[in-house]
């Protein structure tokens, strides 16, 4: 998936002045946990158990029956002031490679 990616591709990443930083919408702080730790990756973690920081991004909507209204996972790219630059949603195996694209 686009962790696994995000992960291989770290050192590329950085070079960008890229950081990545997970955001674990509506889990429990031990699914997380697990999750982080099976797969291994040692990005920043956010818990947002109630969905609050996703919210405000449009990242992760609640409908009046409390439906989603987002797919997940999808990656944001953000700028230092908080804007959403670019969205990536199920970009396959050249995902890191249009990320990077978008900032030449």
């Amino acid at each position: 998936g686009e962790l696994e990616l995000l992960k291989k591709n770290a050192e590329e990443l950085k070079k960008e002045n890229l950081s990545v930083t997970l955001i674990g919408v509506k889990d429990t702080k031990a699914k997380l946990s697990a999750y982080i730790k099976e797969y291994g990756f040692d990005f920043p973690v956010i818990h947002d158990r109630f969905g609050t920081i996703s919210e405000k991004y449009g990242i992760y909507t609640k409908g009046n029956d409390n439906s989603t209204g987002a797919a997940l996972p999808v990656s944001y790219l953000i700028d230092k002031k908080g804007v959403i630059k670019a969205v990536y949603l199920n970009e396959g195996k050249d995902f890191v490679d249009k990320l990077l694209k978008s900032l030449r």
